[in-house]
């Protein structure tokens, strides 16, 4: 292309003529060039290069198409010769709304095993409500050892039959004599010279017997009261309620070392082997809940009650060797709600003991009557006395109408159970936890008798109340908890004077809910002067309209303890720590409880240690559940985690 002339001396129709000119060898030279002007063959806006392909490269893309489809034709030929080899082509089960092959035997498995799982819960639901005899509770109704378990059954009807002769006529006289009897032993059980008979005795104390009496961590253990025989009730973690005879005679081995030419135990020289004596396992069958409570009645000596964390309360019958249920929360068709029964008491005096109390953990207590027909809602009632979990529980032996009890809100309270049956709104619901709890009724409660309560003092404590106990005195009280101290009471010593306060009755009490107002300040009845002595002259005093029971209230009976330093961290693993009252009244009062140390611990109602058990070669583990023998002097057992069980006594010369 030539170079752009220059026009800028032309006329004006030379000037056009030039530029047509221009034009026309500009057009001649893109023709040459076979390009359009203004165009490119690169950029081709109208499409005509498209219509201007070279026939070769169109002839190949027209075979290469032609290969293409020819290829596929062959695939799709080739594809349905394989498939007519391998049959039907698979499809979506799910898609199609069909079961796939195989879940079909899956499911109808899955729900069969769900059927027998329903099926054996309803079983052992049932097995709850059931009676049953030593020989079942000792084998689980197996068959198997049909010979094994009919030996043990007439093993232990033979060990039990002297206990079940004994009735408890000597108890039965003691709870019977009335209030006045605590009153009239009360120098010679305080008196410096018991302390020290007491202490002397205990002083001679050895371990007579090492056993692993159950398979799992005892929870709570008990002397049977007769003198026959020795004999140790213990209940652990999965159910099992053990029967221990620690000083019965081994069985002759004929190689032994330490018997005779004829194979016999020399009981003149017995020594500890760790397996002593005999004991005997029972348990319903399928239920293995732990056993949180074991006790005789106080004036059945033939009879065993253990109450359970499967919300039952059972008795054992020693001469007809069969288990009763006594009181369930539901009854065996029905689903109804219940709470898990912690610890329970006998309520003595006019009821003779066939009234039992019992604690659950969602904060209420349970009275029961056992002279009703077991039954669902029959025979019961029950009462929200604290917020949290009721982990101790007594009555007065003396005064059987005044309950203390110990929870998990980290109070003791004590309460008027007069109250409570004539005034005060049973609550049969379970609450499904703390949050769910009626406070409301909870405060009608836990007010002041003169408020129209049931509550006759409380105390608390930096962290969880484990348990609580009544000497057998009745005077005497004393309580566990967390915050490693052990509080004694005395409740009959005077406690006002003139110018005392009455104190605060509960952190909720102190809010009434009534329109979201507070309530009144506490006024004292009658005065000061009117409140003065000490729980049994309260009880002794009958309600007149002259002369009514809110006049006599004495202080608040729990507000200065005796406090006792002592190490109550058990952890997870171990059984709480729980101090246990000698029930023997010939003695002067004491009691027991375990240590972190490894040791089992016997105090005075003064707050003295008097005695501390242990044993190097026999003891290794810490034996948080003690028991004293309510009959005999300076005998004691004690249970561990392991399922271990020490028994400590005199020996016979």
């Amino acid at each position: 292309m030539s170079a752009t002339p220059d026009f800028s001396g032309d006329s004006g129709d030379e000037y056009e003529e030039n530029v047509r000119k221009q034009r026309a060898e500009n057009a001649a030279l893109l023709r040459s060039l076979d390009l359009q002007s203004g165009g490119s063959s690169i950029v081709d806006p109208t499409g005509a290069r498209n219509k201007k392909l070279d026939a070769a490269a169109q002839e190949r893309q027209k075979k290469r198409a032609a290969a293409s489809r020819a290829k596929a034709a062959e695939e799709r030929k080739r594809r349905k010769v394989d498939e007519v080899a391998a049959g039907p082509q698979r499809t979506s089960a799910r898609l199609a709304g069909r079961t796939p092959a195989g879940m079909e035997e899956d499911n109808k498995r899955a729900e069969e095993e769900r059927q027998e799982a329903i099926q054996k819960r309803e079983e052992a639901k049932a097995l709850l409500h059931k009676d049953h005899d030593f020989r079942g509770l000792l084998t689980g109704g197996g068959s198997a050892q049909e010979e094994e378990s009919r030996e043990k059954a007439e093993q232990l009807e033979a060990a039990l039959r002297v206990i079940a002769a004994n009735k408890g006529s000597e108890e039965a006289k003691k709870a019977r004599s009335g209030l006045g009897e605590a009153e009239e032993t009360e120098t010679s059980k305080k008196s410096g010279q018991a302390t020290k008979e007491l202490t002397s005795m205990l002083n001679k104390m050895e371990l007579l017997a090492v056993k692993k009496v159950t398979p799992k961590r005892i929870y709570t253990a008990a002397f049977h009261p007769t003198t026959a025989k020795t004999l140790v009730l213990t209940g652990d973690k999965e159910g099992h309620l053990s029967v221990w005879e620690p000083l019965a005679p081994r069985p002759a081995t004929g190689g032994d070392e330490g018997d005779d030419e004829n194979g016999a135990a020399d009981e003149g020289d017995r020594g500890i082997t760790g397996d002593d004596g005999i004991s005997f396992n029972l348990r319903v069958p399928q239920d293995s809940s732990p056993i949180s409570c074991v006790k005789v009645p106080p004036l059945d000596h033939s009879t065993v009650y253990y109450s359970s964390y499967n919300s039952t309360l059972r008795k054992v019958d020693l001469e007809k060797g069969v288990s009763e249920r006594i009181f369930a929360f539901s009854g065996e068709d029905d689903d109804g709600d219940g709470a898990l029964l912690s610890v329970f008491d006998f309520q003595r005096g006019a009821e003779d003991g066939r009234v039992v109390w019992c604690g659950d953990h969602r904060g209420g207590v349970v009275r029961i009557d056992t002279r009703e027909k077991p039954g669902w809602k029959a025979g019961w009632n029950r009462w929200q006395l604290c917020e949290k979990k009721i982990g101790g529980l007594s009555l007065n032996p003396l005064i059987p109408s005044a309950l203390a009890v110990a929870s998990l809100d980290q109070s003791v309270r004590l309460f008027d159970v007069r109250r409570l049956s004539s005034g005060i709104k049973p609550t049969l619901a379970v609450p499904a936890n703390y949050k769910m709890v009626d406070v409301d009724l909870l405060a009608d409660v836990q007010s002041t008798i003169d408020e129209g309560g049931a509550q006759l003092g409380w105390q608390q404590s930096k962290q969880a109340s484990t348990s609580v106990d009544f000497a057998p005195d009745g005077r005497h009280l004393a309580s566990v908890s967390y915050d490693n101290v052990v509080k004694v009471w005395d409740v009959e010593r005077g406690w006002l004077r003139a110018d005392d306060e009455v104190p605060t009755t509960s952190a909720r009490g102190a809010k009434r809910k009534s329109n979201g107002a507070a309530a009144a300040p506490k006024k004292e009845v009658n005065g000061a002067s009117q409140r003065k002595g000490g729980l049994m002259q309260y009880f002794k005093k009958e309600e007149t309209k002259d002369q009514p029971l809110s006049a006599t209230i004495p202080a608040d009976i729990l507000s200065s303890p005796l406090v006792i330093p002592h190490n109550n961290q058990t952890g997870k693993w171990l059984t709480l720590l729980r101090a246990r009252w000698s029930q023997n009244d010939s003695l002067a009062p004491h009691f027991t409880i375990g240590s972190m140390s490894r040791s089992a611990e016997v105090w005075s109602a003064d707050g003295k240690l008097l005695r501390s058990l242990y044993d190097e070669e026999h003891v290794s583990a810490v034996p948080a559940v003690t028991a004293l023998h309510p009959t005999r002097g300076a005998t004691l057992v004690t249970g561990n985690a392991s399922g271990k069980s020490t028994f400590w006594g005199l020996r016979e010369e």
